[in-house]
């Protein structure tokens, strides 16, 4: 049952540090994922928790690792092969001999085997770490493929060296030569290993293709058993399992099959899986990390005579060790990439006649381009798993004392690394141009509402209101912080401006007590509106005709009273209160539309630097927002799902966002890429339109059952 409870636990902690991810994007989601593991560990539920390094690599990283290899673009990869090779093996034994004589001459009690052992530990970088900070910041694409080719590969080239360190710590013997020999066997048969288990595998699934037997869900368990199987089975006969799961993926990413119906489905239905499992897998790794963290400053602090911050002072030496020297190897190792980004930088930036300062600027984008390089390196999946793989004895039953401050270091490190990355990154790595990235599908969906032909039906309406949601969408999506912080800001101005309108207008006579309240009502879902158009919207028709429908009858009464007094009343009483009802809501109307212009111009007034996107947003969400109240379309969207010909509608509406796409192509205001994107956009939106139908089916079922509860309260 603890069991359970830790699960069940560790994924609702996954979905909240997602939610606060969104809501804080600046910080990374490792470091959310850290800090709220940390505060697990300080619950009863999560204290027997126990990390085993072996379970770990082959539950968690050996199937990113799969995955990660799997959707690797190997043509791009082959053209920086030296570089990526380069950096995945040489720069790791770089790194065990610099961190480990470093940390040697700083801390002599240290063995020096275990001082290796920690440059083993900290020599791979986290791939998965590195996708999620690209997401972010825009990286170079020579240098990202570098970088993902190198997270692959270097997690080999560490845990093997590491193994290397720990054989030598347990044993107090080294031989280079043996140890070499040993490197090249491992790392062989591990790949050999892979490639026959993928081969295998890939022979099964013709095979039961050829025999018609198609079946998503076994072939999807035999897709995710996959790496575990090649781990497993590799660890079994001694070779690298983490070099046999990612040449499995090497291996599958290589087979293509024939396109057709069902290839297509079982596409979708694997990528959607993988999906799942990546960020779930990658998001317990860093959570157990957290969960990890408390235990080993209690070890450390424990020990007497070390202060921890002595020990975290070593850390942050240690990682600018590490820093240092990835930074002279990628200028080494990946120099032509290096320069050819930094030769692009220049070529954008640099005038005709400044040769001189074209060069500077070269020899500059070099410089930023290789602590670009540097930063992403970030530790974190595969160091974590490798240190808490430190034995706690030697072989002669003696303590190793030394374990817990190799943790902490190791966790420093890891932290530090992932800090620097995302105060720093989103600095130095700026796309030129400044290019926003929603931009052309904005064009695309204004050029859509260009060839629309909306009429008084309900549904065709909105059909307009859906593109439109989606261009807002899109265009919050591209604001930065400050236009998003100043976005609200001007949201709560326009409801203090109309709020002190009304006051006014009350305070006049201009208005009456139903009329003000009814407004007060409308004023206070209209952010709601905002955010959530579908609950937004009936919530607007209930203060609509709820309030007009209060007003009407007697005052002094509550509204269960007032209903009570409607159904006495008979059809000249109650046609006079849909009079007065009707005159109230048409009196609202009027005075939000008179509002509606003076707040506009006060809007407009508060243009200025930096601004603008945010004026323009609110104002455009004023108009749609008056042209609604006005013409009675609330919640247009929800509504009109009752008409049986939405659903038709709104296909169309996408067969013309595609032929708008098409023609964009054609006539090259679209790159191949960002229309086949656009594409895949509009297929996954007419999907699930079509596969969605019985929603509206739903809704008008309860809609009917409401219905007939509202007849039969009447009847009494």
């Amino acid at each position: 049952m603890i069991f359970t409870e830790v699960i069940i636990i560790l994924l609702l902690t996954i979905v909240v540090s997602n939610i606060v991810d969104s809501a804080f994007p600046r910080l990374p989601l490792p470091l959310i994922l850290i800090v709220f593991g940390a505060l697990l560990s300080l619950t009863a539920v999560t204290n027997n928790l126990k990390l085993e390094p072996e379970i770990f690599m082959a539950l968690l990283v050996a199937p990113l690792l799969f995955r990660e290899s799997e959707e690797a673009d190997f043509g791009a990869l082959w053209r920086v092969r030296k570089a990526v090779i380069l950096m995945a093996f040489l720069l790791v034994f770089i790194t065990v001999f610099a961190v480990g004589f470093s940390v040697k001459a700083i801390v002599p009690a240290v063995p020096l085997a275990a001082c290796f052992a920690l440059g083993a530990i900290l020599g791979p970088t986290d791939a998965i770490a590195v996708v999620s900070i690209s997401s972010r910041v825009d990286i170079d694409d020579g240098l990202m493929t570098i970088l993902k080719g190198e997270g692959l590969i270097n997690d080999a080239s560490g845990v093997i060296a590491f193994r290397f360190a720990v054989a030598a710590l347990l044993t107090g013997n080294f031989s280079f030569g043996e140890a070499a020999l040993e490197f090249f066997l491992v790392s062989v048969g591990g790949f050999l290993a892979g490639l026959v288990i993928a081969q295998l595998k890939l022979s099964v699934m013709s095979k039961l293709k050829r025999l018609e037997i198609r079946n998503n869900a076994a072939y999807m368990l035999i897709e995710v058993i996959t790496p575990f199987v090649c781990y497993f089975l590799a660890e079994e006969i001694g070779v690298s399992g983490i070099i046999a799961a990612v040449t499995a993926g090497i291996r599958q990413s290589l087979h293509v099959d024939h396109v057709d119906r069902y290839q297509a489905e079982f596409s979708i239905f694997k990528k959607s899986i993988w999906q799942m499992l990546t960020i779930t897998f990658n998001s317990i790794v860093f959570l157990l990390l957290g969960l990890q963290l408390p235990g080993i400053v209690r070890d450390v602090l424990a020990f007497p005579g070390v202060p921890l911050i002595y020990v975290l002072l070593i850390g942050l030496f240690v990682t600018a060790m590490v820093l240092a020297v990835r930074f002279v190897s990628s200028l080494i190792f990946s120099g032509r990439a290096i320069a050819s980004a930094a030769g692009a930088s220049a070529a954008g930036a640099a005038d005709d006649s400044a040769g001189g300062q074209s060069k500077a600027r070269q020899i500059l984008g070099m410089m930023r381009h290789s602590l670009i390089l540097t930063l992403s390196g970030v530790k974190g999946t595969v160091s974590l798993a490798t240190a808490f793989s430190l034995p706690f004895y030697f072989v002669k039953g003696e303590d190793f004392p030394q374990r817990p401050f190799l943790l902490l270091i190791t966790a420093t490190v890891i932290i530090t690394s992932l800090l620097l990355a995302v105060i720093i990154l989103p600095r130095i790595a700026k796309k030129q141009g400044n290019a926003l990235r929603n931009e052309k599908r904005i064009i695309v969906l204004n050029k859509v509402l260009d060839e629309l032909h909306p009429d008084s039906v309900a549904y065709s309406n909105a059909i307009v209101m859906n593109v439109n949601q989606r261009i807002k969408e899109l265009a919050r999506e591209d604001m930065k912080p400050k236009e998003r912080k100043e976005l609200k800001r001007l949201m709560e101005l326009e409801y203090n401006i109309e709020k002190d309108l009304i006051d006014e207008k009350r305070a006049a006579g201009e208005m009456s007590e139903n009329d003000y309240q009814t407004y007060l009502r409308l004023l206070a879902v209209m952010h709601k509106l905002t955010n959530k158009p579908l609950t937004g919207g009936i919530g607007m028709r209930s203060v609509f005709f709820r309030g007009g429908f209060d007003g009407a009858l007697r005052g002094g009464k509550k509204h269960a009273e007032r209903k009570a007094e409607w159904r006495k009343m008979h059809g000249k009483e109650r046609a006079e209160v849909f009079e007065a009802m009707w005159k109230s809501l048409d009196s609202v109307k009027n005075i939000f539309w008179d509002n509606t212009s003076f707040i506009i111009e006060e809007l407009r007034a508060q243009e200025g630097a930096g601004s603008s996107a945010a004026v323009s947003e609110v104002v455009s969400e004023r108009i749609d927002m008056a042209n609604r109240v006005v013409s009675h379309v609330f919640g247009g969207v929800a509504g009109a799902q009752f008409h049986d010909d939405y659903d038709k509608e709104l296909l169309g509406c996408y067969t013309l966002e595609r032929a708008v796409i098409d023609k964009f192509e054609a006539e090259g205001l679209l790159e191949c890429d960002e229309a086949d994107a656009m594409r895949v956009d509009v297929n996954m939106l007419e999907t699930y339109t079509i596969e969605d139908k019985h929603r509206a089916d739903i809704v008008k079922l309860l809609a009917a059952v409401s219905k007939r509860r509202g007849r039969k309260r009447h009847r009494r």
